[in-house]
């Protein structure tokens, strides 16, 4: 590997990186009127934040965030299933 490519490969990497955690970023916010509507008028806390407080603010590997992006009747994020490991 040369040096020449090796640094064209980690400026691709790091934007993909830059990419990958912009789009988990925008998943994990979700749709703000449905979590005003799910929070405020239902009264109830999102999957989220319910299973943080569940662990105590331990880490979280959260298995399948993209599943249900970009699908044809719109964007469902995480496929509406919460799923990982601790």
């Amino acid at each position: 590997m040369t040096q020449r490519s090796y640094g064209s490969n980690l400026k691709v990497f790091i934007q993909k990186c830059a990419a990958y955690s912009e789009l988990l970023e925008k998943i994990r916010k979700g749709d703000e009127k449905a979590i005003l509507r799910h929070t405020q008028r239902n009264k109830k806390l999102l999957a989220r934040d319910r299973l943080r407080m569940l662990l105590d603010d331990e880490p979280f590997l959260e298995l399948s965030p993209f599943a249900g992006h970009n699908l044809p009747y719109g964007d469902i994020p995480a496929a509406g299933c919460l799923t990982g490991n601790y």
